[in-house]
């Protein structure tokens, strides 16, 4: 064999062994659904806070009411966060001259003081979460 075919022989070889550590099965799963709050869209973030210990807690970005996330089988605590831009209160000082500020848009009972699960199994991953600032 020349010189060449061994190195492509090598470089084939080299190159298929990389892509199969890329695609080693990681245990989770794509998991999806959609997030409104009072029966509009939500923009923003959805996390995963796994019930067992050990595990990573996985986010998402929450982009026209949908989302996709990979997560493991298992159960978590989920929060949805979401910011929106309010006026300065009169007197209210301001960094660098805006006139207006971010603050939270979903209630705490969907974030801080969260309500929210999902059970991540082989046959249940969609989680729609309908939320209200009752």
């Amino acid at each position: 064999m020349s010189a060449t075919k061994c190195f492509i022989v090598l470089l084939v070889g080299s190159c298929a062994a990389a892509l199969a550590g890329c695609s080693k099965n990681d245990g989770k799963q794509p998991v999806n659904g959609r997030v409104e709050l009072d029966g509009q869209p939500v923009d923003g973030e959805i996390t995963f806070y796994p019930v067992e210990k050990g595990v990573a807690a996985e986010g998402a970005t929450i982009s026209g009411g949908s989302y996709t996330a990979r997560l493991k089988t298992g159960k978590y605590v989920v929060k949805v966060n979401a910011s929106k831009k309010v006026p300065l209160d009169p007197g209210e000082p301001s960094v660098s001259g805006e006139k207006d500020k971010s603050v939270e848009a979903i209630p705490k009972k969907y974030n801080d003081e969260t309500t929210l699960s999902a059970d991540v199994t082989d046959s249940q991953k969609t989680f729609d979460f309908k939320l209200t600032k009752k």
